[in-house]
C-alpha cells in the first residue's frame, strides 16, 4: 500500500517521488556572438535554491581563464572565496581570496580558453542555497571535473572545488558571470539558470 507524502513547503523533502523534478527553468543564454558578461536579472523571489549551469569557453590566448560571479551589480569588497584543484600529475594548488581582504568578487572555477583544444566548451555547475533568505550570507559551491587546457600535460586533467560567498544579506535579485580575464565569453557558450522548488 503506498503512502501520502506531501512537500513541506519550508523543507526539502527528500523522500518526495518529484524531488528529482523540482528544478524550473529561469532563463537560458546561448550566444550568438562574443559577450564580456552575461547577466541573469530579474530573479524570481519564490525557490529555496538556484543552480547555474552551463557550457562556457573564452577567448583568452592560453589554455585556461577563470569563470567570476557578481551578486546584484555589487562590485565592492563583499566576497570571500576559496578554490582547491587537484590535477592528475598529483599536483594540488589553492587560490583564496578574504580572512578580512575581501574581494569585488568571487572566483567560481576555471575553463577553457583560446589555446585549449578546439571546440571545447568546460562544463560548469552553480548551487546558490538560500539566495532570497534575509538572515544569512549568500554561497555560492561550484564543482568542475575533466579535462582543461590543451591535454598536454596531467595538470590538464582536473577536479576545481570552489566556495564563495557573498557578505550581504539582501536577497540575490541578479548574477552577472564573466571571465576573469578574457577580455570575452566566445560563441557557442550555453548558461542556464533554474529554480529549486
Amino acid at each position: 500500500m503506498g503512502q501520502l507524502q506531501r512537500r513541506n513547503s519550508e523543507l526539502v523533502d527528500l523522500l518526495s517521488a518529484d524531488f528529482i523534478n523540482c528544478w524550473e527553468p529561469i532563463e537560458q543564454s546561448v550566444l550568438t556572438e562574443a559577450f564580456a558578461a552575461v547577466t541573469f536579472k530579474d530573479i524570481p523571489q519564490i525557490f529555496r535554491s538556484l543552480v547555474l549551469l552551463g557550457q562556457i569557453r573564452s577567448d583568452r590566448v592560453a589554455e585556461l581563464d577563470g569563470i567570476i560571479a557578481r551578486f546584484n551589480d555589487d562590485n565592492g569588497d563583499n566576497y570571500s572565496y576559496v578554490e582547491a584543484a587537484f590535477y592528475c600529475n598529483d599536483e594540488i594548488h589553492t587560490n583564496c581570496a578574504g580572512y578580512g581582504a575581501r574581494t569585488s568578487r568571487i572566483r567560481a572555477g576555471k575553463f577553457d580558453a583560446a589555446s585549449s583544444i578546439s571546440n571545447t566548451y568546460t562544463p560548469f555547475h552553480w548551487n546558490l542555497p538560500g539566495y532570497l533568505r534575509t538572515d544569512r550570507t549568500k554561497w555560492l559551491e561550484s564543482l568542475q571535473s575533466g579535462p582543461v587546457g590543451n591535454l598536454g600535460t596531467g595538470a590538464d586533467m582536473q577536479i576545481v572545488l570552489n566556495r564563495g560567498f557573498w557578505e550581504v544579506l539582501e536577497p540575490i535579485t541578479s548574477i552577472t558571470v564573466f571571465p576573469e580575464i578574457g577580455p570575452n565569453f566566445v560563441r557557442g557558450c550555453i548558461l542556464e539558470l533554474y529554480g529549486v522548488l
